[in-house]
């Protein structure tokens, strides 16, 4: 069955049938959806721990066999014509890939020194939202930015304000046990 965008673009108000409409029919709305989030939550926990667990047997095979595979790879390549590098097999293939060199930054303060020196065209000057949010809030309606430190108001290019909104949402209740955690 095919949900036509003509059939999504009225609410659930037009249809005929069940409505919620008092305190009743809204328990049930709100029991229906938070126990569908709490089904989701408990799949994908479910799903993450049958994750890890096939990626620890694909680690203890490439522990076990993956040194016995490479070289067995190696073996095939070389009996081959032309400049194969991976063997076809009914489940996949195995073979070599080139992987280029390249940078990476283990110590920002030390790179940033030697690059303001050395190479000042690769350094950039950047704006922690951290610190921006830390002394300017917005104001409620969003049309500017409040300075905490001195109150006045202010506009800055390439800031983007959203003003407050009231959003509804529904939640499962606090369980014992998360209210622990």
């Amino acid at each position: 069955m095919t949900i036509t965008s003509a059939e999504t673009d009225h609410t659930a108000d037009d249809r005929p049938g069940f409505t919620v409409h008092d305190r009743a029919t809204l328990e049930w709305f709100v029991q229906t959806l938070t126990a569908k989030r709490a089904q989701i939550a408990t799949i994908r926990a479910q799903a993450q721990a049958m994750v890890a667990d096939l990626e620890r047997a694909i680690q203890r095979l490439e522990f076990l066999y993956g040194a016995q595979a490479q070289r067995v790879t190696r073996q095939l390549l070389e009996g081959t014509k032309g400049n194969s590098k991976h063997v076809k097999t009914f489940f996949g293939n195995a073979g070599f890939r080139a992987t280029p060199a390249r940078l990476e930054i283990v110590n920002g303060s030390q790179s940033l020194e030697w690059a303001r020196t050395h190479a000042p065209e690769v350094v950039r000057e950047g704006v922690d939202h951290r610190l921006l949010s830390a002394r300017f809030e917005p104001a409620p309606d969003g049309s500017s930015l409040i300075d905490r430190t001195d109150g006045t108001t202010a506009t800055l290019p390439g800031v983007r304000v959203t003003p407050a909104v009231e959003r509804f949402y529904v939640c499962a209740p606090e369980t014992p046990d998360a209210q622990e955690a």
